[in-house]
């Protein structure tokens, strides 16, 4: 054993004249790019570098895929910089967010005032053309164009800021009433929406543009989750907690549908910002991004439950909000603590 052992060192201390050979050949052929620089000047550039870049004597510019790593080693009595290419840390989600909103936001004046003129020109048009005119019909869709235009503008800048919105209230049985009728048009033929509403007005602590886009977001991804039709169920429930205080009187929204489900790794990343399972320029990645944002500010929470073949149903539970509660007063999970108990259903 002990003369193995002093092999094993014999040969550890005696310096092998292969060894630059076999120091330039590990380089070569090393997965990613390597360069050594002397002077802000690259004096080696190994196979995978010299692939992607060139033979440039310039590092590359930074970008958001790929990061330079930097060494100083001393050779030959020249300090020396040995630059490894790494993959750049992923940004979280947070960051994407005020990026986005940044990016919106410098843009989101110019965009609007260029809506404002569309539909200033659509007020116009339809000013002068009678309701039965053919022409009325495409100035309504070009209407609605700037104006989808516009609430995605106020989507992205919705999910991107941290400030919260001032408080406001909204009867959410109302609102889901109001626009039933579009959201049928808007489902299509072979979609059928059915409304089941508890009694009383359902009063919420979000606006009614935020109630709105809960209800759009929820309705359209159950109507692409039927590509063959079907049923969309909307339902709201008055839950009565133990106590008197604002976070003792829930009002719980449900969205079912009867499609396709999603699998457990695929509904667990749903409500992540930039996901869809949607083909691509179908879909933002926004929308349930953007209603869990609305219920999180509202104090609410927001759950899902799907299983292959047997459909998906988000359900939202919003503080109510009532005369004697302030809609800014601090809330409290809604789950804790439940006693529920049903008020009669009203059909709508």
């Amino acid at each position: 054993m002990s003369t193995v052992l002093r092999s094993f060192r014999d040969q550890e201390d005696t310096e092998s004249p292969a060894t630059p050979a076999l120091l330039a050949a590990a380089l070569e052929a090393y997965p990613d790019a390597i360069a050594i620089a002397a002077d802000n000047r690259l004096i080696y550039r190994n196979r995978r570098f010299r692939q992607v870049y060139g033979r440039t004597e310039h590092l590359p510019q930074k970008n958001l895929d790929y990061i330079w790593q930097e060494t100083e080693f001393s050779a030959d009595g020249r300090k020396l910089l040995l630059l490894t290419r790494r993959p750049a840390p992923p940004i979280a989600d947070s960051q994407r967010l005020a990026l986005v909103g940044r990016l919106v936001g410098g843009v989101a004046h110019d965009f609007n005032n260029l809506l404002t003129g569309i539909l200033l020109y659509c007020d116009l048009m339809q000013s002068k053309i009678s309701r039965s005119n053919a022409l009325a019909r495409k100035i309504e869709e070009i209407r609605t164009a700037a104006e989808q235009g516009a609430g995605l503008i106020r989507q992205l800048m919705n999910v991107g800021r941290e400030e919260k919105d001032a408080p406001h209230s909204v009867s959410l049985n109302d609102a889901l009433r109001d626009i039933s009728p579009l959201l049928r048009h808007l489902v299509g033929e072979n979609v059928h929406i059915t409304l089941d509403l508890c009694e009383g007005p359902g009063v919420v602590g979000v606006s009614l543009a935020q109630a709105q886009q809960i209800v759009f977001n929820l309705v359209l991804n159950a109507r692409d989750a039927m590509p063959n039709g079907g049923q969309v169920s909307m339902a709201t429930t008055s839950l009565n907690f133990e106590g008197t205080g604002p976070t003792d009187h829930i009002l719980e929204l449900t969205v079912k549908d009867c499609g396709t489900g999603m699998e457990p790794q695929t509904a667990a990343r749903i409500f992540d910002p930039f996901f869809t399972t949607k083909a691509p320029g179908h879909g933002t990645g926004l929308g349930l991004t953007t209603v869990r944002k609305i219920v999180d500010d509202a104090g609410g929470i927001i759950s899902l439950e799907t299983a292959i073949g047997k459909g998906t149903q988000i359900t939202v539970h919003l503080p109510q909000v009532q005369a004697e509660f302030r809609p800014d007063t601090a809330r409290e999970n809604p789950t804790h603590g439940l006693a529920r108990s049903q008020n009669n259903r009203g059909a709508a």
